[in-house]
């Protein structure tokens, strides 16, 4: 068996990209969700089974992560399941020690999810993301990994930079740490919420142009079927045989820090607050 399930098989990337890793946390309890973009070397290189030594907190986790991952991936062989983790390494690393640290949050607190679960490969052009048709492929195909995601369900969404972006600058990180903050205060008043990092998450689940900076620290509530306005969104992109007009998906406002409401492209939210 390859490094990859046969359910990815259709996927322009199948045989382009490395590896596999699925979304960690428990959905149910989680108090707070984070979205990522793709798979890393050092997620895709994760094992459940590996053991942690002289780390019970660890081995508990991936004991529970392995549990939780049987019951929401029952299509998978037990080989995938066991493979991977979400948010390790070096992005972990500037997530925990800058940012859940000093704000009280636990891994056993969060839900992470990717938009794709593979590792791909960089373009002739260097790009670490797939680009055109492979993209818009890749990322509706990787919707049938979405389960815990569904399962959590967020109400609202706060948009930030991709913690990777830390490794090449540590200029943003006031930004960074701002987001998590608004992450935090959500949970603490009971709202469901999820920190998009990055603009290919941003563009996946709202609809919004590529870039994440004019968007950074803004936050939106979705609407009620925002996982069903994503997967067609998704449909007409893999199927339009030209590029879909900005109106296609919808009417969306975002509101600037100075609080004018903008136009902005079509997405499945609505903005908090007047």
């Amino acid at each position: 068996m390859g490094d990859k399930p046969p359910q990815c098989a259709p996927c322009p990337l199948f045989a382009k990209s490395f590896g596999f890793a699925l979304d960690c946390g428990d959905p149910l309890r989680a108090k707070y969700a984070i979205g990522l973009e793709a798979a890393g070397k050092d997620e895709i290189a994760y094992r459940l089974t590996a053991p942690a030594y002289h780390d019970p907190d660890r081995d508990r986790y991936n004991t529970a992560e392995l549990t939780r991952r049987r019951k929401l991936y029952p299509q998978l062989p037990d080989e995938f399941r066991r493979k991977g983790m979400a948010l390790v390494g070096k992005s972990w690393g500037i997530m925990a020690q800058w940012c859940f640290r000093r704000l009280g949050i636990k891994r056993d607190d969060l839900l992470i999810f990717n938009v794709l679960r593979c590792c791909p490969s960089k373009s002739k052009a260097g790009e670490p993301y797939p680009t055109g048709d492979d993209r818009k492929k890749a990322e509706a195909i990787c919707r049938q990994y979405d389960a815990a995601l569904k399962a959590y369900n967020p109400k609202l969404v706060i948009l930030t930079i991709h913690p990777a972006a830390l490794t090449r600058s540590i200029t943003p990180l006031p930004l960074l740490i701002r987001s998590c903050e608004k992450l935090r205060d959500c949970g603490a008043q009971g709202i469901r919420a999820a920190l998009l990092c990055g603009g290919k998450s941003v563009k996946l689940w709202l609809g919004y142009f590529d870039s994440v900076t004019r968007f950074q620290g803004h936050y939106a509530w979705l609407t009620r079927d925002w996982y069903n306005a994503t997967l067609t969104r998704l449909r007409d992109a893999t199927m339009a045989k030209s590029k879909r007009s900005s109106s296609a998906a919808g009417p969306l406002a975002r509101r600037s820090s100075s609080g004018r409401r903008v136009a902005a492209a079509g997405g499945i939210a609505t903005l908090l607050g007047e």
